[in-house]
């Protein structure tokens, strides 16, 4: 598996079947270590910060695979990386609400999560439409 679908698994995960779900961008990828030898990888992630309105990130490790029954040692992290996912509703590709990270889904759909933002919710006209609008 590589990186982004795995990004894109843990967003899944995080926000259900209702929405879809893009890769916005890959904000940072830090290289900690080399592999000096072939090994099994552990690749692991979590949704680190979701905005409330139609994005999140999604922070991203991989390691050496640990023995059974084993954490991961600082020493085993070879890579960390960060993507950003943006949710839409599948059909009008209007903005969702996200679950924020760490509220259970039946509290967060409680208070009207993953509903479509209207468009004056919006966070409004991206700056290169604007631009491309004058042209």
């Amino acid at each position: 598996m590589d990186l982004d679908a795995l990004a894109g698994v843990i967003a899944y995960k995080h926000t259900g079947d209702s929405v879809m779900t893009v890769t916005a961008a890959v904000d940072r990828i830090t290289i900690k270590r080399s592999l000096s030898s072939i090994c099994d990888l552990e690749l692991s992630g979590q949704v680190t910060f979701a905005t409330g309105r139609s994005s999140m990130e999604v922070s991203l490790q991989v390691a050496k695979a640990p023995e059974e029954g084993q954490a991961v040692k600082d020493e085993d992290i070879l890579m960390t990386c960060a993507f950003t996912m943006v949710d839409s509703a599948p059909n009008s590709r209007r903005f969702y609400l996200l679950n924020y990270a760490g509220v259970t889904r039946s509290h967060h759909q409680e208070a009207g999560g993953n509903k479509p933002l209207k468009s004056r919710d919006s966070p409004g006209t991206p700056p290169l439409r604007a631009r491309a609008s004058k042209l």
